[in-house]
């Protein structure tokens, strides 16, 4: 394309692919699509997402399913809806774990703490107790209520409470057998744990720090091997 001269200046005729004034795009133009509603939005869909567009329980339920499991129980006595959408969170947890189920074989071990309580409220009978996989410290408050018949159970991994402690060991005192424990443990929660006890076979700990040593009177004694570990 030649310019042409016009009064001394030169005008370049523009062709069918150079855009025009009217070609340029505004802002106010542009309209955002709000995402869909749902409980998995990606970050770029809720940067430029309207929030009034979202439905509100959808919206609550991906606000509650952000917190830590244990709390996100608490919230369900606020009102009706809250309940009602920690319940729909839980059964949705229930579903994936029953579609993961489907094929047939060994369940696959719970990786969060939501799987991990549902599990133990559906199998009231499970035998092994184990943090889950993909997060690094579970409230045993969470499960304290349901395992009645655990024949095996590492706590490496969870939040203890004394009281929590004191539940799971008497709702399982006559079948647990192995026990393992984390480190840092406390007097209080060590003796609240192994007082029911009686027919525990293997104890792995590590001893708490300043101990006084009463626990040690408290082993079962059924107990036939004690590996204590971090000693200095």
């Amino acid at each position: 394309m030649k310019p042409k001269v016009l009064d001394g200046e030169d005008v370049t005729t523009p062709t069918d692919d150079a855009p025009s004034k009217n070609d340029v795009i505004k802002s106010d133009d542009v309209t955002t699509q709000a995402a869909p509603a749902g409980d998995n939005l990606t970050r770029s869909e809720f940067s430029g997402a309207n929030i009034y567009h979202i439905h509100g329980a959808n919206l609550l339920k991906m606000v509650l399913s952000k917190m830590d499991c244990w709390e996100m129980i608490r919230a369900r006595r606020v009102c009706r809806s809250w309940r009602s959408a920690v319940d729909d969170i839980v059964d949705d947890c229930r579903q994936k774990i029953a579609d993961r189920s489907a094929g047939g074989g060994e369940a696959p071990e719970p990786a969060t703490a939501l799987q991990l309580m549902v599990t133990a409220k559906d199998q009231p009978d499970m035998t092994s107790l184990k943090a889950p996989t993909a997060e690094t410290v579970t409230d045993i408050r969470l499960v304290a209520a349901t395992c009645h018949a655990l024949e095996k159970a590492n706590l490496c991994g969870f939040k203890l409470r004394v009281s929590a402690l004191r539940r799971l060991a008497r709702a399982n005192a006559s079948s647990l057998r192995e026990l393992t424990l984390p480190a840092g443990i406390s007097d209080w929660q060590l003796e609240a744990l192994l007082e029911p006890l009686e027919a525990l076979k293997t104890l792995n700990l590590s001893p708490p720090v300043d101990s006084t040593g009463k626990w040690l009177w408290l082993l079962p004694k059924l107990l036939k091997k004690l590996d204590i570990f971090g000693c200095q």
